[in-house]
């Protein structure tokens, strides 16, 4: 009769006997890094359809050994209206493109009820995230929170993700996608879409990519203005040198914009620099 089932690091290629009884009632369920497998997971699909999958609304999947074929398994739960699924976390799996195809077709399909997606460390790469980017252009789509980080993201895919952000009906909010190969060809593409109208993105995090300062003068179009909703973005450790950062520092006293933190890894010089003007109180964490 619990509302809440937290399992992580235990070991199993089966899922727990009692979490699949009619009685069995969950908000949450945790599964991470349990060894959990496609085979475990289409039978527990199959055995809490309906009834104790019924009111799941968080679902935790991290660091488990799901691919494709168990994110079709899942996928094909989200097509039905009896689902209560909000949140889904499978980072740390192997769920790669064509898992994410899967998801990206249940997210269109009206009944799923996803605001928050995690897939991170999956080997995905442009191709997953051009489907993902048709679903979130797509405006029964849901999901507000996506999280993409340390996969195989290049500028190409940046570039697809960008394009959904300036469609009106896209309600992503949050996008994680640090820890890829984005570069600052794949920032000319944030810069477009963060001055679009439409754009309703409020944090962006794109540490540990390729990003220079060449990257840093392309954000700056879009930053100074108080048009964009951009509230918090992460540059944290890119290969940005003083200049980067002084330009960052320069854009940011600017009174219309409406950046309230920024994350930027700065050396010693860069600190001081930054220490000296008032941006470190009113925008900057550094680390």
């Amino acid at each position: 009769h619990t509302r809440c089932a937290d399992v992580t690091g235990v070991q199993t290629c089966a899922l727990p006997i009692s979490l699949c009884h009619k009685s069995c009632k969950l908000d949450q369920l945790s599964l991470t890094n349990s060894g959990v497998t496609d085979g475990a997971m289409l039978s527990f699909l199959e055995s809490t359809a309906s009834h104790s999958f019924l009111g799941i609304r968080i679902l935790g999947l991290r660091g488990n050994d799901i691919s494709s074929e168990g994110a079709k398994y899942l996928a094909c739960v989200l097509f039905n209206d009896w689902c209560q699924l909000e949140e889904l976390h499978l980072g740390n799996n192997r769920i790669g493109d064509q898992g994410v195809e899967y998801f990206s077709e249940a997210l269109c399909c009206g009944s799923s009820k996803i605001h928050t997606l995690d897939l991170s460390s999956n080997g995905i790469t442009h191709n997953g995230v051009y489907h993902l980017s048709k679903a979130l252009s797509n405006p029964v789509c849901n999901v507000k929170r996506l999280y993409l980080q340390q996969n195989r993201i290049l500028d190409f895919g940046m570039q697809d993700l960008c394009e959904s952000l300036c469609i009106g009906e896209c309600n992503l909010r949050v996008l994680f996608v640090s820890s890829n190969e984005i570069t600052d060809n794949g920032i000319v593409y944030v810069e477009k879409a963060l001055a679009h109208k439409s754009c309703r993105l409020q944090e962006l995090y794109l540490g540990y990519n390729l990003i220079t300062d060449k990257g840093v003068k392309s954000l700056l179009q879009a930053l100074p203005t108080d048009q964009i909703n951009l509230k918090i973005l992460s540059l944290a450790n890119n290969p940005i040198t003083d200049t980067g950062v002084k330009m960052l520092a320069n854009a940011l006293r600017n009174s219309s914009c409406n950046l309230h933190r920024l994350f930027i890894s700065l050396g010693r010089s860069q600190l001081a620099d930054t220490k000296r003007s008032k941006l470190q109180v009113r925008y900057v964490n550094a680390f």
